[in-house]
């Protein structure tokens, strides 16, 4: 039984531990012969590293038999194989010995470990998908048709704003919290997705506890247990509001390009008409005098004028196209200059009441566009309380945290003045709310409004490097919060040229205007104020005039010429020919020529088109004074 045993077995004597006797199985699986076993002992089948505290362990069984292991032996062909050993006391031919069966575990060791691993990486696997799904906002539901309640992940009652204490998921609960306008497709989708041979999808809106809406995109499929033939829908639900979120912002940007291009085309031209006509009907009035019948429709024409600057004022401030003039505004002078501008645009009914924190801080901003915000915004309230009421104007300094600023639109972190204006009117629906921003849309009744007022104060933000929020309840009130970038240096500002009295110096004016009927009232404009001026076509006509040794006293050109020498590269040929020569550029629309950032380029002096006598009086003033400075 021993020799033909199927299990490789030997005995080993107790004291000396060599081999006393091997089996056929045992020659067979450890490759060496019974001659070759009979001069080893029990030590020798082990890895060297081990034989040492191997002689402990080989010792007799205390009850006469003992399993143990498993153990580690290396067989002829150098081979490990994980062993188990069950040993037992016996004589053998008088010698106190050990019998001993080995059973090889190689492979279930193998196996196990495996399994071990295996376990192990499908653990993290499933780790790692979960937190794949929690970080792409994406969970799986499942739901048996005709039954109560659904099974959601918690995913999707994070996507709800919900969770498993305080929810339970039944088709009714969930449209509860479904957009109203999305209810009735949701339940089209499970009705046509229990009877579709494929996955279907479709977008909705979820309607989250704090307020918020939510997007959402569902996926589901018909599952039949072939067991009990139920149906079951079995998908997804992800929240995409971000990517929402996201392709609107783009939208919006490629909006908002589309119309910088429309309206710088659109302004360079229309300007240019509106000049002719504002210097052409002010002159007119100057020379109706003491005409009171034509005097009233030459101011009302002038009014009418003035709208249409404003107008295209507003396209390009929206469209963040607008040259900016930025400057240090202390809040104190800020509140004293809007204080006077109140009873001018309320009247008697609507009172300002004006709450700045202290330690607010010197704001950067355009003076002159700021002014346009802020009386925008003031309009807004007066016209959202019909019957009077008191209007607030608050400031105070705010820092944008880079949490806050990655969640914003086109916001920077950093430190920022806050001007709020707050009203108690009527306030703003959901849906006005979500488009107050849009250009030409508006609430008002035709004639009282052009819906560029709060697109004008977005693009004026945007521009100046802040951002704007609103926010309203219907019949609560709405607050507009316009945030402007704190100033760097709270260096004094300079002191503001004083606007010129009379006439100015009979000084001649080379003045450079490609449009005919511009450059003809530029110079009509010249003469009247006792300057002499001296008309070119192009940029090419001018700098001949200076080549062939003319000198002016001040060279007054459009930003924008036909032909290949445009109004910034005729001003610097025309400095190295006659050093010291003031410049005043004047444009409708400068684009990036003259304005970099929507920031007017250091030391440039724009006189923007349409523009008055009494601009142009003090834009030519400015010019001849800084050269002075």
């Amino acid at each position: 039984m021993f020799h033909s045993n199927p299990v490789p077995m030997w005995i080993y004597d107790r004291a000396s531990l060599r081999f006393l006797e091997v089996n056929n199985a045992a020659m067979s699986v450890y490759g060496w012969t019974r001659e070759q076993f009979l001069a080893m002992t029990i030590l020798d089948i082990r890895p060297e590293a081990e034989r040492t505290a191997a002689a402990g362990s080989a010792q007799a069984p205390r009850d006469g038999r003992a399993v143990s292991g498993p153990w580690r032996h290396i067989t002829a062909g150098g081979q490990e194989r994980l062993v188990q050993i069950m040993s037992s006391l016996l004589e053998h031919e008088g010698t106190p010995a050990v019998l001993v069966g080995v059973f090889d575990m190689t492979e279930q060791v193998r196996a196990e470990r495996a399994l071990r691993h295996s376990q192990a990486s499908l653990q993290q696997t499933t780790g790692q998908l979960a937190e794949a799904l929690r970080l792409a906002k994406l969970g799986p539901w499942r739901w048996r048709v005709g039954a109560e309640a659904a099974e959601w992940s918690d995913e999707i009652f994070a996507i709800f704003g919900t969770d498993r204490a305080s929810f339970v998921p039944t088709v009714e609960t969930a449209l509860a919290r479904i957009h109203p306008d999305d209810r009735q497709m949701t339940r089209d989708f499970l009705e046509q997705t229990a009877t579709a041979s494929g996955p279907r999808s479709f977008d909705f809106r979820v309607l989250r506890p704090d307020g918020r809406i939510g997007h959402c995109w569902i996926e589901g499929s018909r599952v039949e247990d072939p067991a009990t033939g139920e149906i079951w829908l079995h998908g997804f639900c992800q929240d995409v509001t971000e990517r929402r979120e996201i392709e609107q912002a783009l939208l919006r940007a490629e909006k908002l390009d589309t119309i910088g291009q429309m309206t710088g085309g659109v302004a360079h031209d229309f300007n240019n008409l509106l000049t002719v006509i504002a210097i052409s009907l002010e002159l007119a009035d100057a020379a109706a005098e003491g005409n009171p019948t034509l005097r009233p429709l030459i101011r009302a024409a002038r009014e009418a004028t003035d709208k249409g600057a404003q107008l295209t004022a507003q396209l390009l401030s929206y469209a963040r196209r607008q040259p900016l003039r930025p400057r240090p505004v202390a809040p104190s002078d800020f509140v004293t200059d809007l204080l006077d501008m109140v009873p001018r645009v309320m009247g008697e009914r609507h009172t300002l009441r004006d709450s700045v924190a202290p330690g607010t801080p010197r704001f950067q901003a355009d003076p002159a566009q700021l002014e346009t915000a802020m009386l925008n915004l003031l309009l807004n309230a007066r016209d959202a309380m019909p019957a009077g009421g008191g209007i607030t104007l608050e400031m105070a300094p705010v820092t944008f945290t880079e949490a806050y600023a990655i969640n914003q639109d086109e916001v920077q972190p950093g430190d920022y003045v806050m001007i709020a204006v707050a009203d108690a009117g009527t306030g703003m629906s959901a849906e006005t709310l979500a488009r107050v921003f849009e250009p030409f849309f508006t609430t008002k009744p035709v004639g009282r409004g052009t819906g560029l007022g709060l697109s004008m104060v977005l693009g004026f933000a945007k521009q100046s490097g802040g951002h704007v929020s609103v926010y309203s309840e219907m019949a609560r009130g709405t607050v507009v919060k316009l945030y402007l970038p704190v100033t760097v240096t709270e260096a004094e500002l300079p002191a503001a040229l004083a606007a010129p009295q009379g006439r100015l110096p009979p000084i001649e004016v080379l003045v450079v205007e490609d449009k005919e009927d511009v450059r003809a009232i530029a110079c009509q404009l010249c003469v009247d104020l006792g300057l002499m001026p001296t008309a070119a076509a192009s940029g090419e006509e001018a700098l001949s005039y200076l080549q062939a040794g003319f000198r002016f006293g001040l060279l007054f050109t459009d930003v924008v010429l036909g032909g290949a020498l445009d109004g910034v590269r005729l001003a610097e040929q025309a400095s190295a020919l006659q050093p010291g020569l003031p410049v005043l550029f004047t444009s409708g629309y400068t684009e990036n020529t003259i304005v970099h950032g929507g920031r007017l380029d250091e030391g440039v002096r724009l006189l923007t088109k349409p523009y008055s006598k009494a601009q142009f009086v003090a834009a030519v003033a400015a010019a001849l004074a800084s050269m002075l400075a």
